[in-house]
């Protein structure tokens, strides 16, 4: 009688650390961005990292240039193109800087960056919406005698290729509804919504910031009456995700479009205070947009 011989899979418990997919195989994971080494070496694709453990763990303070100023290792750059490198240059040096307008936004520039380290989807978002912005920049300082019509042919399979991917990449996060993958989900449809307003595709972009508020509702409950609470000043992750939400559909209500939505300042609305204090320009920002928000909603 031949015995049959047991498989010989790696021994003892799961792996805390390293991507998703090096966890389920239980093996030692290099922990390369924005994908390991093991599962490119085998041939697997590499579901990522999450930074999401403990989404109300306040974040620690930083300046406004601190992400750009950080240097970009070999290991968090291993497994890209060099064209993929010079599309998250631009984007760390060009976009991130244009993207909010003249005020600080921790969403591009702390979250987005960051997260696109761990998340191949929202990487792979980051340098689409990267090519979008770039195509847009040519456009624009192209001289009226060589003015182009148009996104370069080569920018333009670029910007196609790193949506596809992105979109591809989503599926499994939509799959399974839980916080943390929401959260991966809504940060690219943020990421998305921009991209599309960036080429004038409006009707799309007011769709991709619907859907937006679709996860937002998924992921945390609103106040009374379908009210969004914005907090003076955002100390997790969930409360940049809902500033940046409030900020992009008030921007969109002020064109005509927008989702009508509702949106309360330090739990009180601004109309109930005679003398309001500004204690810092992100206070009476926010402020701002709750009073815009009363005048085109009413």
């Amino acid at each position: 009688m031949i015995r049959q011989k047991k498989p010989q899979g790696r021994k003892g418990p799961k792996a805390k650390t390293g991507c998703r997919t090096c966890k389920i195989r239980r093996v030692k994971c290099d922990e390369g961005r924005p994908a390991c080494q093991q599962c490119v070496r085998t041939g697997r694709t590499c579901d990522g990292y999450s930074i999401w453990d403990n989404p109300r763990l306040p974040l620690p303070p930083r300046t406004h240039n601190s992400l750009l100023s950080r240097p970009l290792t070999p290991s968090s750059l291993a497994n890209t193109s060099d064209d993929e490198r010079s599309g998250i240059e631009w984007f760390m040096v060009n976009t991130s800087a244009k993207m909010p307008g003249v005020f600080e936004s921790k969403f591009w520039n702390l979250l987005v960056l960051q997260a696109s380290w761990s998340e191949p989807a929202i990487l792979h978002a980051v340098l689409a919406l990267g090519a979008a912005h770039k195509c847009d920049a040519l456009i624009y300082n192209s001289s009226s005698d060589a003015q182009l019509s148009g996104c370069p042919e080569g920018l333009q399979r670029t910007l196609s290729h790193h949506y596809s991917r992105a979109i591809a990449l989503l599926q499994p996060y939509l799959a399974v509804q839980s916080k943390e993958n929401l959260r991966v989900a809504l940060i690219s449809c943020i990421v998305f919504a921009c991209l599309e307003f960036l080429r004038q595709q409006y009707q799309t972009g007011n769709a991709l910031l619907q859907n937006s508020f679709k996860l937002l509702n998924d992921m945390r409950p609103q106040c009374g009456g379908g009210t969004i609470l914005l907090t003076p000043g955002p100390t997790s992750i969930d409360d940049i995700l809902v500033e940046e939400i409030a900020r992009l559909d008030i921007q969109a209500t002020l064109l005509g479009h927008g989702s009508r939505q509702r949106y309360l300042v330090d739990s009180q609305p601004l109309s109930s205070i005679q003398h309001p204090d500004f204690r810092t320009v992100r206070v009476a920002r926010k402020q701002l947009d709750a009073l815009l928000c009363v005048v085109h909603v009413n």
